[in-house]
């Protein structure tokens, strides 16, 4: 392991290091279509006035502040302001429920049910384009979850041997479920040497964190922010799969299990309504994204996938609204980490395409790939 002295700033980027191979994934499948419309109406006026820079500034975590100011040498750009209020009140006026507004695709979701509305939006000055929001729906990740069970040997959570770690006294079983993870990338060497995510703020983007606030492996998480990008609210304890994808990252109950990083911040965000497996839209994701950087994460976790809605040529990292985001989250010195998919040799699932974007596929506990894991390729191959 490569240890590199630095400031306080590059050390919290070289503890974040540990907390990448966290990706538990969902698959993605088509849903019905609804009575309404969405589409992303992409615009090309912001309100640029002494008060919209105030509010875009206030608005931001002194932790965003300080991770751009490092990353590109100032805080706000116009790409950060909102919108000119004369256009969404143009949008408003055609019928348009205006869903979620984001600054940095530049661009608002909207729904309609007007015939023909899409035609009127176009035709509205300071439209660029307009393009349908792509839609996908979940299912739980009991089969990945199950193919890696399958695979563990005998012992999986108890391990020979003994080392000094900074959480336990003295051995390996102290991580409990989580060993034969945390072996297989060297996380008990990081432990050992003191790192274990402190300073780091990380963005979970899952469909919901049931039990977050009552299971005992969560006793010490550090949570410093909850958003429920479906309704604005703080509300996100509504599923389950997002509490595991934690409990791999910063989960902490000796014995029981030891995640990777358990002294993170973390910031919870609900993206997705898994309640029903019915259509859920990108544009939360989008949402919930903007908010996580708003709120100073200097990563983000999403184990969440577009791929029933775009095709092979669509991989090309600058298709998906997911994937743009994303590239432009990186461009504010955020680093989105996301699942490959569960598609095997198949596509990817959007983000993964992105440029700028950390892709982690999955291993059995031998680090051997597992058939369900999507391996690409991307459209350029």
């Amino acid at each position: 392991m490569v240890r590199v002295a630095g400031n306080n700033s590059t050390r919290r980027f070289q503890h974040g290091l540990y907390i990448f191979l966290l990706s538990i994934v969902l698959i993605s499948s088509p849903v019905r279509a609804g009575q309404s419309e969405a589409w992303w109406v992409f615009l090309d006026r912001r309100d640029t006035s002494e008060e919209a820079y105030r509010q875009a500034r206030t608005s931001l975590d002194e932790n965003a502040v300080e991770r751009r100011l490092r990353i590109r040498g100032e805080v706000i750009i116009e790409a950060d302001l909102p919108f000119h209020p004369d256009d969404l009140k143009s949008l408003q006026e055609l019928g348009c429920a205006i869903r979620t507004q984001s600054r940095f695709l530049g661009a608002v979701s909207v729904e309609t049910t007007r015939a023909g509305g899409v035609e009127a939006i176009r035709a509205l000055p300071h439209v660029k384009h307009v393009r349908p929001v792509a839609t996908y729906h979940s299912v739980a990740a009991t089969s990945a979850v199950e193919a890696l069970d399958a695979g563990a040997p005998a012992d999986a959570g108890i391990a020979p041997g003994k080392r000094t770690n900074r959480y336990t006294a003295t051995d390996t079983a102290s991580y409990g479920h989580a060993w034969n993870q945390i072996n297989l990338i060297g996380a008990h060497l990081a432990h050992e040497d003191g790192y274990d995510g402190e300073g780091v703020r990380v963005g979970f983007l899952d469909s919901g964190f049931l039990n977050i606030d009552s299971h005992q492996a969560f006793d010490s998480l550090n949570i410093v922010g909850r958003f429920n990008a479906l309704d604005s609210s703080e509300v996100i304890d509504t599923h389950g799969h997002g509490t595991s994808v934690v409990s791999v990252a910063a989960g902490y109950d000796p014995y029981n299990l030891i995640g990777v990083a358990p002294r993170m911040e973390v910031l919870l965000v609900r993206t997705e309504d898994a309640s029903d497996e019915y259509p859920e839209e990108e544009d939360f994701w989008v949402a919930g994204l903007e908010w996580a950087e708003a709120h100073g994460a200097d990563f983000i976790s999403t184990s969440l996938g577009y791929s029933d809605w775009y095709g092979p040529a669509d991989y090309d990292g600058n298709t998906a609204v997911t994937t743009i985001a994303a590239d432009l989250a990186a461009a504010r010195g955020l680093l989105v980490v996301t699942s490959a998919g569960n598609r095997g040799l198949t596509n990817l699932g959007a983000p993964a395409d992105g440029d700028s974007v950390l892709t982690v596929g999955g291993t059995d506990y031998h680090g051997e790939w597992v058939q369900f894991a999507s391996t690409g390729p991307t459209a350029d191959g």
